[in-house]
């Protein structure tokens, strides 16, 4: 069945968005026919709440695919323009998530469909942000003058601290296991070296501002990445293990990395200074994650299907069961995603808020073997154990991973990376880390 014709067989879904400050009260549909895939993306744009601080906490995630390595960015925390704001989506008789605002004109509070309120403070004085759950979490995120963040603090946790440079670039991050990863920056903001603990990376970039090398090191082991190297070989049984690293063990060229189980990544430092960990449950599905900029939780239903996701900010992705059928509707301060599944209860289909689709396919065994959009077609190949074995993609690069006799990941050949190599990088690791770390299909597909 051709692509074209797989997203225009299901019957069309629609949702009202109501926005403020227009009389009467402006409302417009977004629908997921696939001859209405234009009007959701000239939509999207009217879809954003405002937070009332910064953005950056959703830079590090790495859950919708975006990363930290641009340490700039932050959000005005002053009250945004109230026009186009938000106000409410709803789907049929039912308010699917409803923002009010204050006098300020900043975003006052969210409610969500399943009951969940988020209630948003700010104190211009100590430039604070609470954040309340009805459920009773709390984060407290404290920026600089600047409006670049300067500490979150979820519930009764230590908390992220950040420091920066002059030219506003993020060169220390403090994570509250009392791990800390500093930077520094050459004149064009680029990461020229990055340290954590033992490990130190040094990064050389071309004058054309193109990466040409970095190495990663640790004691006495040291891994080189040639930007112009055909293929990168990384060897995860030759790590040193009287390194001195305890909270990274696995290192090679791309970075360094530490595995929970066998083959699931736990936590992942990337050449340019992002820390990424997972904590995950008995049944092997995320719970927390954390980023440069803060932390997610992920809650589940009793079938173990996803439900929610509380974002570092306090926002979140609520889904919402369409009745008598086997789709649903992701929503958030950001818009609402449309799902569709199979019997099993897989992700199949994505319409994303910003208009991006996602196509996904399974093997006979259960594992994610394809996820296609408009411009890429990524292939998969697992073994019969689940083990990821093979990653290629029509844009021209190929990762191969390889196991021990008990399972364990021993190593990865990489290829097609030297024709971007910065951006090709990114990608790489980006999906390595949904496919081993995170491990669901939504955050693939919304990526």
């Amino acid at each position: 069945m051709g692509f074209v014709t797989r997203l225009s067989n299901s019957p069309p879904l629609r949702v009202a968005v109501q926005f403020e400050n227009s009389t009467p009260p402006r409302t417009s549909v977004i629908e997921t026919a696939a001859n209405k895939v234009q009007q959701a993306v000239q939509q999207a744009p009217l879809l954003a709440s405002q937070l009332p601080f910064f953005e950056a906490s959703k830079a590090a995630d790495w859950f919708c695919g975006k990363h930290f390595s641009s340490a700039k960015g932050a959000r005005s925390a002053q009250p945004s323009g109230t026009s186009r704001r938000l106000r409410s989506m709803t789907y049929g008789s039912e308010t699917l998530i409803e923002h009010k605002y204050g006098v300020d004109g900043r975003l006052a509070s969210t409610q969500y469909h399943d009951g969940e309120t988020v209630f948003y403070e700010w104190d211009d004085l100590t430039k604070t942000n609470r954040i309340r759950l009805k459920s009773g979490r709390q984060i407290i995120s404290k920026l600089r003058p600047d409006n670049q963040p300067e500490s979150i603090k979820y519930d009764n946790d230590p908390c992220f601290q950040y420091q920066y440079d002059l030219a506003g670039n993020i060169t220390k991050i403090f994570y509250p296991d009392a791990v800390s990863v500093e930077r520094s920056f050459h004149s064009r903001d680029r990461v020229a070296t990055m340290r954590c603990g033992s490990i130190f990376v040094e990064t050389v970039w071309s004058q054309s501002g193109e990466l040409d090398r970095h190495s990663v090191q640790s004691g006495t082991k040291k891994c080189e990445f040639d930007a112009k190297a055909r293929r990168h070989i990384c060897d995860l049984t030759s790590v040193n293990a009287s390194s001195g690293s305890v909270h990274f063990p696995l290192i090679h060229s791309l970075g360094v990395w530490r595995l929970d189980k066998p083959a699931i990544l736990q936590e992942m430092l990337t050449p340019w200074g992002d820390r990424l960990r997972v904590q995950s449950s008995n049944q092997n599905l995320p719970t927390i994650a954390w980023g440069s900029s803060g932390q997610q939780i992920f809650h589940y239903a009793p079938d173990n299907s996803l439900s929610a996701i509380l974002h570092s900010d306090g926002s979140r992705s609520v889904l919402y069961q369409i009745k008598n059928e086997r789709r649903s509707l992701l929503i958030s301060p950001h818009g609402v995603a449309f799902l569709e599944f199979d019997e099993q209860k897989r992700l199949r289909k994505l319409l994303n808020y910003n208009g991006d689709y996602c196509l996904l396919d399974y093997d006979g065994n259960g594992s994610l073997a394809q996820l296609a959009t408009f411009i890429e077609t990524i292939s998969i190949l697992s073994t019969q154990e689940k083990r990821a074995i093979s990653v290629q993609t029509s844009g021209g690069f190929s990762c191969k991973l390889s196991y021990s006799s008990d399972g364990t990941l021993a190593g990865l050949i990489v290829s097609g990376l030297q024709r971007n190599a910065e951006g090709e990088l990114y990608r790489l690791l980006k999906f390595i880390w949904r496919l081993l770390g995170l491990r669901l299909p939504l955050s693939m597909a919304l990526a």
